[in-house]
């Protein structure tokens, strides 16, 4: 019987020795707020429509922020900031620096506007209304450090901080100057690496440098202290670095998922694998159209492996396991805010509708009129000399009737033959009297519909 299944998708071990919890195959499926179970993952409801030119449909939507009842995303070089009610978007507010990826960070005190970084001058986003900083250097990347404003390109090794507590003071090395002031730092100085992305892990800055180095910014001006922290690892993009919790996860172009992460007890920072039970799976896909999103609100990291793919790898932080989830679309951003969470994807002729933002929703199991289908299949029950013989199987499940008036319906399988399919409606318990023997026996369960994983039970012998 196996009705833990916390442990997740495993592709990294051979199947026969994957722990009972694990999983060869979770198609769709996340985890229920409580206990081990799984669920099928919720669908996509559209929150914004395009009016028609704008925002284009087929072009990749930057989610920067969600706060006062609205989402603040990029397209094309264009800035927009759309109540998330299904409605048609009222169009662009203002042009961005550049049409590149943008990079944003929340920043005031009390008034709390969005810096954004899209490859000139820094921007600043507060009240309904676009600014630039005329004065700041251009810029690719945006931070914040004790009270400053952190921004860089992506040209050389310099950094800039604004001067304290003020965005628009870049006033470097001035004839009034003073350590209230704008600063720089080079890290790396002549290292022969640009800077590819910059992030935070407690109060100390990451920089990722195309050279393979990582660095450790820490301390206040004067007492900076820049500490080589990695060798050998070369992140994508500054859209594959985030920080989750106190750690700081990337994409490596060549070894997929690595973490930044602290040593408590000696303060210092070390650069480790992350993510071994997929990354064999994920380095097939990588590209450096990659990109890794943390929703906190769902306490799960999303990792998109490539421009193009419609799945993202999903890790949840309670249980530290993995799933996929495989979408219709495209996705191109997501982000958490105000209970919710939202998804930029990239529109097609025959999907989409004219919507460039969703909103996930638990009581959605349907997208574009087909339910959503979810998988997974379960570690072998191996045989030791002869063969193994099937007698019985059941799987309990607690299927939910949503919004479109159907019940799930659940296979349940094994090898590759088909033991029993029902609706379920409520909890069910689907049995199986049908025999089968095999030198392996793999179960699988395939459900459309939203529905939970309680179980799964067989009487099985060696003959």
């Amino acid at each position: 019987m196996v009705n833990d299944f916390s442990g997740g998708l495993n592709l990294a071990d051979n199947p026969s020795l994957l722990k009972e919890n694990q999983l060869l195959t979770a198609d769709n499926f996340q985890y229920t707020p409580t206990g081990g179970r799984i669920e099928t993952r919720d669908g996509i409801v559209a929150a914004v429509r395009t009016n028609g030119p704008y925002p284009p449909l087929a072009s990749s939507s930057y989610i920067l922020d969600v706060s006062g009842g609205k989402v603040l995303y990029a397209n094309s070089g264009r800035l927009y900031n759309d109540t998330p009610n299904s409605g048609v978007s009222a169009g662009p507010i203002d042009l961005l620096s550049t049409s590149s990826p943008p990079v944003s960070v929340r920043w005031g005190d009390p008034d709390v506007g969005t810096l954004i970084a899209s490859g000139g001058k820094l921007q600043y986003f507060i009240g309904g209304v676009l600014s630039t900083i005329e004065g700041s250097p251009d810029c690719s990347f945006v931070s914040r450090l004790s009270g400053r404003v952190v921004i860089a390109g992506t040209t050389g090794s310099r950094i800039y901080l604004s001067g304290l507590g003020d965005h628009e003071n870049w006033d470097i090395e001035g004839d009034t100057w003073t350590d209230l002031d704008a600063l720089w730092i080079d890290i790396g100085y002549k290292s022969a690496g640009n800077i590819n992305a910059i992030t935070k892990v407690n109060k100390d800055l990451i920089i990722f440098k195309e050279d393979g180095v990582v660095y450790r910014m820490t301390g206040d001006y004067p007492d900076w202290k820049v500490f080589e922290v990695g060798h050998g690892v070369r992140n994508i993009s500054s859209q594959t670095a985030t920080q989750l919790a106190n750690d700081v996860v990337f994409l490596d172009e060549s070894f997929g998922i690595y973490l930044v992460s602290s040593v408590n007890e000696f303060g210092d920072i070390r650069v480790t694998e992350f993510g071994r039970e997929i990354n064999s799976d994920l380095l097939k896909h990588l590209g450096s159209g990659a990109a890794i999103w943390n929703l906190p609100g769902r306490a799960e990291l999303w990792i998109k492996p490539d421009t193009g793919k419609k799945f993202v790898y999903v890790f949840n932080t309670i249980h530290r396991s993995w799933t996929r989830f495989t979408f219709p679309l495209e996705p191109m951003s997501a982000m958490t805010g105000e209970g919710n969470t939202y998804a930029a994807f990239r529109g097609e002729a025959i999907n989409g509708n004219g919507t460039v933002v969703y909103k996930l929703n638990r009581s959605a199991d349907k997208e574009f009129s087909s339910r959503i289908q979810a998988r997974m299949e379960l570690r072998p029950i191996p045989s030791k000399i002869g063969k193994v013989l099937l007698n019985r199987s059941a799987c309990d499940v607690n299927g939910t009737v949503l919004l479109e008036g159907e019940p799930p319906t659940v296979t349940l399988g094994a090898n590759d033959f088909t033991l029993r399919e029902k609706d379920a409606d409520g909890y069910s318990r689907i049995e199986s009297y049908q025999h089968l023997m095999g030198d392996q026996i793999y179960f699988h369960v395939e459900v459309e519909g939203k529905c939970t994983i309680d179980q799964l039970s067989a009487d099985v012998v060696e003959v």
